[in-house]
């Protein structure tokens, strides 16, 4: 019962929170925190690590941090494929 009442805490955080990998891949590429153009290979990793470093109250893009990197792992495969063909 406890897994999944922690389970459940992890998965609205990582709702509320949203995502910059699920934002790149519904929106098109990111911008960082200067707005500089993100390369895709782990861009919603890229841009949480922008925000933590550049922005003064970053809390919900730490919580997501995590959340954004197993996200940009899984898509691995398939942004690499969908880059080699630009």
């Amino acid at each position: 019962m406890k897994l999944f009442k922690l389970s459940l805490l992890m998965i609205i955080l990582f709702l509320n929170t949203g995502c910059a990998t699920i934002e790149s891949r519904l929106d098109g590429p990111l911008e960082d925190f200067h707005g500089n153009p993100i390369s895709p290979v782990y861009a919603g990793t890229k841009w949480s690590l922008s925000v933590i470093n550049n922005a003064e109250v970053a809390g919900p893009v730490i919580i997501g941090l995590p959340f954004c990197f197993v996200l940009d792992t899984l898509l691995l495969p398939v942004t690499l494929y969908e880059i080699s063909f630009e």
